[in-house]
């Protein structure tokens, strides 16, 4: 995870490439969250971090009526996090299934280069309906 957070900093990121290292990152959550053996471990050593920063371990507080998103299950913060890991939907509705809207990064001026003609059907079709009619580059 500390790989993509640093890669996500680079100036030439690539917002497509982006989007597909977060699938790696979720599908680890996944696998934690699952794993007892590697769950029990990881919030150990969690606990030990935050018990030498003298914070104290929680989770966000439950509301009676969610508006955006269900409450997660749990008694405790440690329920919580474990439940987040493995139900990672939200990442991924937010950042992988979306991932068409990412292309527009090949239109940015300073980007010129990076746009081919193989790729133009794949950066302008998820943005047709955004356009004028017509407007679409046939060229």
């Amino acid at each position: 995870m500390v790989a993509l957070v640093v890669a996500e900093h680079r100036p030439t990121l690539d917002l497509v490439e982006a989007a597909s290292e977060t699938k790696t990152v979720i599908a680890s959550f996944r696998r934690i969250g699952q794993a007892d053996n590697i769950w029990q471990e990881l919030y150990r050593d969690i606990l030990t971090l935050a018990e030498k920063q003298d914070v104290q371990p929680s989770k966000p507080r439950t509301a009676g009526r969610q508006q955006h998103r269900n409450n997660m299950p749990s008694d405790t913060s440690e329920q919580f996090w474990r439940s987040f890991l493995s139900n990672a939907n939200e990442i991924e509705e937010r950042i992988v299934v979306p991932k068409d809207r990412f292309l527009a990064q090949y239109l940015i001026p300073s980007r010129p280069n990076s746009l081919t003609r193989d790729m133009e059907p794949d950066v302008f079709v998820p943005f047709v309906a955004d356009l004028p009619e017509g407007d679409l580059a046939t060229s």
